[in-house]
């Protein structure tokens, strides 16, 4: 399963009620069906824009333009990319956006293709390091009227788990890195391209990272997922520290195109890897 996410908005039937919450809503259908590329499957996004905050601390002052970015982002998915449901919340109090990921979680299948996306206030608690999405009905620093971002990340591992091909998109994050990384080596390119290609690395390797957990845990043995992923991180952290170090030496050695050749050489690795797991859990 691919995570992109996806909502679908439905007109309420009691606009009086509806206009009481400072909620719209309505249904957007696409032209027909989406199947991925690769796999089979809905494409699903959930949209939400908030404008009209009413903390009575006046923390949250209200926004202009987050409503209609977020219907300009539904339409777009509908009329461009053929979503075929999307849930667009406007002016979403707490339980409206918690509700829609409980929606969101049940009704997402192994194959289809989830986006979210949120404009809006956030904040992030300096002290716990915890992020939270602010919904209008939010209260203040009261973070028990906020949105967490930890039961946004609990309601897209209930998605996640019901994926079964991550090694798909983990081969689609390291070949399309070592591409970039090749790239890097091979050319003397723009200094606007560099900037595009770095951020396009970021983002192949943060989709990565959840396929990566979903991966190792799916291979792990019963009882024993504590332990690896301590290994896992282990090795991560190992690597973090002794890669600088190793570069910086051949920076000084005024070899700076072997770190891409290296970085483009290890990705390669990575996808085989990949490869050669799922191979192995196939038999």
């Amino acid at each position: 399963m691919k995570i992109l996410l996806v909502i679908i908005l439905v007109c309420l039937a009691f606009p009086i009620l509806a206009a009481e919450r400072a909620i719209k809503r309505q249904t957007l259908s696409s032209p027909s069906p989406v199947e991925t590329p690769y796999l089979s499957g809905k494409y699903r996004a959930l949209v939400i824009g908030n404008n009209d905050y009413d903390d009575p601390e006046k923390l949250w002052p209200s926004l202009k333009t987050a409503v209609a970015d977020a219907e300009a982002v539904a339409d777009i998915l509908k009329t461009d990319y053929g979503f075929a449901e999307i849930t667009l919340l406007k002016n979403a109090k707490q339980r409206e956006i918690v509700r829609a990921f409980n929606k969101l979680a049940k009704s997402a299948q192994e194959n289809d293709s989830v986006l979210i996306y949120y404009a809006g206030h956030g904040y992030l608690n300096e002290e716990t390091k915890e992020g939270f999405w602010i919904p209008v009905d939010a209260e203040g620093r009261d973070d028990s009227t906020f949105v967490s971002n930890a039961i946004i990340k609990t309601k897209l591992g209930v998605i996640a788990d019901k994926a079964k091909e991550h090694h798909i998109i983990a081969l689609i994050s390291f070949l399309g890195s070592a591409a970039i990384f090749a790239l890097f080596a091979l050319f003397k390119l723009p200094e606007i391209m560099v900037i595009g290609l770095f951020a396009a690395v970021g983002l192949l390797q943060g989709i990565l990272r959840p396929t990566r957990d979903m991966m190792v845990r799916a291979a792990v043995p019963k009882g024993a997922t504590g332990r690896i992923f301590g290994y896992v991180s282990t090795g991560i952290a190992l690597g973090s520290g002794l890669a600088p170090v190793a570069f910086g030496w051949i920076v000084d050695q005024d070899a700076t195109i072997l770190i891409f050749w290296l970085l483009s050489a290890f990705t390669i690795c990575g996808a085989a890897i990949v490869l050669a797991q799922h191979q192995l859990g196939e038999r």
